[in-house]
């Protein structure tokens, strides 16, 4: 069996880390660029080309980030309330309650 140790900072990090990459995808000028933005007729048409195949992947990736940066956030908020109820217990076995 693994194991994964991970701090809950790690854990946000890991989300932001994966934002930045939602965002990236988001704003790559390949979805701004139109076909006459680029002058030559063979570039427009391999631009175009490589949008409609790529749109889709472009979109998957997108929201796979965001969801991931979703499920980091909360695993992190996750761990430091088990690290609090955890604390907690502790205090009460040592003060002998």
């Amino acid at each position: 069996m693994s194991r994964f140790e991970c701090s809950s900072q790690q854990l946000r990090n890991a989300a932001a880390n994966a934002a930045t990459i939602e965002n990236a995808i988001s704003v790559n000028p390949v979805h701004r660029m139109r076909g006459g933005d680029i002058g030559h007729a063979g570039v427009s048409a391999a631009l175009e080309a490589f949008r409609a195949s790529w749109s889709g992947e472009f979109r998957l990736r997108g929201s796979a980030a965001q969801h991931a940066a979703r499920l980091l956030r909360s695993a992190a908020a996750d761990t430091d309330r088990v690290d609090a109820l955890l604390a907690r217990a502790a205090s009460r076995l040592g003060s002998g309650r």
